[in-house]
């Protein structure tokens, strides 16, 4: 759904339905929320600040929700960024991350319903997962893309409200100070 980002936006009647169920997280601000709090200097590694980790956690402050949800596959892609980033000490890092991991929820997704989406051949795996959770159900969606097709093409979804990172979310952080 397309809506504009102002001061009020998470108060409005009109937005408060697509935090009901919580709010679907990608890879990217998984990555910000988990390294922000437990491995700030390898938030470069991964394209962000610390000033990012801020604008993350006083917007996760704003809505009317506190749970934050992900699929099996964005998890997936989560734990083989990790790998690759903390190479030796990964196993630590994930044990460090453990307690805030087990509180963020999980929606799981067929394989099948992947298969048959007909945006299979569009998204990455975790978007598509993230796409399909909640079925028709109002959904909010929080991923961080730079090429803009999964935002992009749901816009106009009346399901989901799609929100980049980089493009909705800092703008709007930044606009509130």
């Amino acid at each position: 759904m397309q809506m504009s980002f102002e001061h009020d936006f998470f108060e409005r009647s009109e937005t408060l339905p697509f935090f009901s169920r919580g709010l679907l997280i990608d890879t990217g601000p998984l990555f910000l929320f988990l390294l922000g709090k437990y491995a700030p200097n390898k938030l470069v590694d991964f394209g962000y600040t610390v000033q990012d980790f801020s604008y993350l956690i006083d917007f996760l402050s704003s809505i009317h929700s506190n749970k934050l949800v992900i699929t099996p596959h964005v998890f997936h892609e989560f734990y083989k960024h990790t790998q690759k980033i903390f190479a030796n000490g990964h196993s630590a890092m994930l044990k460090q991350m453990s307690s805030e991991l087990k509180e963020i929820h999980e929606e799981n997704i067929a394989k099948d319903d992947i298969l048959h989406s007909a945006y299979l051949e569009m998204f990455e795996i975790g978007e598509l997962s993230l796409y399909l959770a909640y079925h028709d159900l109002p959904t909010a969606i929080l991923i961080d893309e730079q090429r803009g097709v999964f935002s992009g093409k749901l816009r106009d979804d009346d399901h989901r409200l799609v929100m980049n990172f980089r493009s909705d979310i800092v703008p709007f952080m930044q606009n509130l100070l």
